[in-house]
């Protein structure tokens, strides 16, 4: 997708800061959202709770700025996959460049590059958590109209991902892998998202879970999965259905 917004990217944006005037109650109204949706999903957030956490006196502001609750959420979809287009851009052309001259990638740096901006944008972005749990928010309440915007935003890229997926493996049950792909991807923005339950000692104490362990750990695990021989124990979607082979 494009990354030339109109508006300020969200890149530029934190919680100490932020342009006067109109600017600054568009950021304040991107910045709550993120953290409201993130708190308390896209359901349980409405506009009047948004307007009223972000400090902002005229309830139709929302409305002025986004449209909407659906333009407000695209909005904020638009600059979350900008910054991780941005930051994946580099390595993509990389590999891509690769396989254009007859060279081989490994899968395992396909799975680096999908998995470690999550990485990147929680420990790097003050608004970087709320930005993840806000995508695992629209991916697994499944509102209609969140859910098509965050999935309308990312095909393009899921598709490159997955493209160089399959160079990597070089071989397997393509429909597998998809059905496999997808499933895994859904894992990652959830466990990113819910990483600090990490911490919870069901197991009595026990040492940290960093953001780096987690990245090295789907790594390890996409590479199991994904390969020929993982997906040989595969989802198998038949006539619509999915069945366990």
């Amino acid at each position: 997708m494009s990354t030339n917004l109109n508006t300020p990217s969200l890149i530029e944006l934190d919680h100490a800061g932020g342009a006067a005037g109109a600017g600054a109650t568009r950021n304040a109204l991107l910045l709550t959202a993120l953290d409201e949706f993130a708190a308390n999903g896209i359901a349980g957030t409405s506009i009047g709770q948004l307007t009223k956490k972000a400090g902002v006196r005229n309830s139709s502001a929302l409305h002025y700025h986004f449209g909407s609750k659906s333009g407000l959420i695209d909005h904020l979809v638009r600059y979350i996959q900008d910054w991780f287009d941005r930051e994946r851009e580099d390595r993509f052309q990389a590999l891509e460049s690769r396989l254009d001259k007859g060279g081989k990638i490994a899968l395992r740096e396909v799975l680096e590059l999908l998995i470690e901006p999550y990485t990147a944008i929680i420990a790097r972005e003050p608004w970087g958590l709320s930005a993840v749990r806000f995508l695992n928010a629209l991916e697994f309440e499944r509102q209609p109209s969140g859910w098509e915007i965050f999935h309308r935003q990312s095909s393009a890229v899921v598709q490159r991902l997955f493209t160089l997926i399959l160079a990597a493996v070089d071989g397997g049950d393509r429909i597998a892998q998809q059905a496999t792909f997808l499933f895994f991807v859904d894992s990652i923005i959830h466990g990113f998202a819910s990483h600090e339950r990490l911490q919870i000692p069901f197991f009595g104490k026990m040492p940290a879970v960093t953001l780096q362990d987690l990245a090295h750990f789907y790594v390890d695990c996409g590479e199991r999965l994904l390969s020929p021989a993982g997906t040989a124990t595969k989802i198998a979607w038949r006539a619509g259905a999915g069945e366990r082979e």
